[in-house]
This record gives C-alpha cells, sequence and structure tokens, in this order.
C-alpha cells in the first residue's frame, strides 16, 4: 500500500514537471531537467497540494516529532534526514517538514538534494522503459 502511494506521488511530480516544462516552453525559456524539478518543488513548497495518499491521523504526531528532533541537529544532517524522509515516506511531509524549520538555507538545500534525487529516478525510469 505505502509503495503505490510513492508511485502515485511519483506519477503527480512527473506531472507537474511536464505542466512547468509545458509553461516555460509557452513563455520561450528552456531550463534543464533539474532546475525545472527544482522548480517544482519549490511550487509544492509554497503551494502544498493535497497528498493523494491521506496520512493517519498519528502521521501529524509523527511529523511533529521529527521536527523537534530536526531542530536539534546539525544543518547538513538535517537536510540528510529530510532527503531521507522523503524517500521513505513521501517527499510532501519532508516539505512540510523543511518548510516549518523555518531556515531558508536547510529549505534551499533541501529542495536542490530533493531536486537532484527525482532527477535521477526520472532518468532511471527511463532508462528501464
Amino acid at each position: 500500500m505505502a509503495q503505490e502511494g510513492i508511485q502515485e506521488q511519483i506519477k503527480l511530480l512527473e506531472a507537474q514537471l511536464e505542466a512547468k516544462k509545458r509553461e516555460l516552453e509557452s513563455i520561450g525559456e528552456h531550463k534543464e531537467n533539474h532546475e525545472v524539478i527544482r522548480e517544482v518543488i519549490k511550487d509544492i513548497a509554497q503551494n502544498p497540494i493535497v497528498p493523494l495518499v491521506s496520512p493517519a491521523q498519528t502521521a501529524i504526531t509523527d511529523d511533529q516529532k521529527k521536527l523537534v528532533e530536526l531542530k536539534e541537529k546539525e544543518h547538513e544532517h538535517i537536510v540528510r534526514e529530510l532527503l531521507n524522509l522523503a524517500i521513505s515516506k513521501d517527499p510532501f511531509s519532508a516539505i512540510k517538514i523543511a518548510r516549518a524549520l523555518k531556515n531558508p538555507h536547510i529549505e534551499d538545500e533541501f529542495h536542490d538534494k530533493l531536486a537532484t534525487y527525482f532527477d535521477k529516478l526520472i532518468e532511471s525510469r527511463k532508462i528501464i522503459t
């Protein structure tokens, strides 16, 4: 079930990526795939969408606990933990936690690393198919 949710989220992110590419093409801009993914992630962070998989009520409590834990850790470790959370749970929770940290530097670095991860994931899926 969790794997299905992740697959749905990947499809949603891919759809948003394609929409962003079309939007950029319509105004005559060309950006590398990584840059477009980064913009999509920033859009999600600024205007969060409702995840396709509705989290259990305890997920909010888990997210709050994770926020408290992360505030006490070093910058690099925080970014790594956020990326691990995005990969293991879902990117929407990780983005929500990153924003709640209220540290633009951490949030920006996390968005960059998450964009790199999704870029590699999308590329690997293209190679497989």
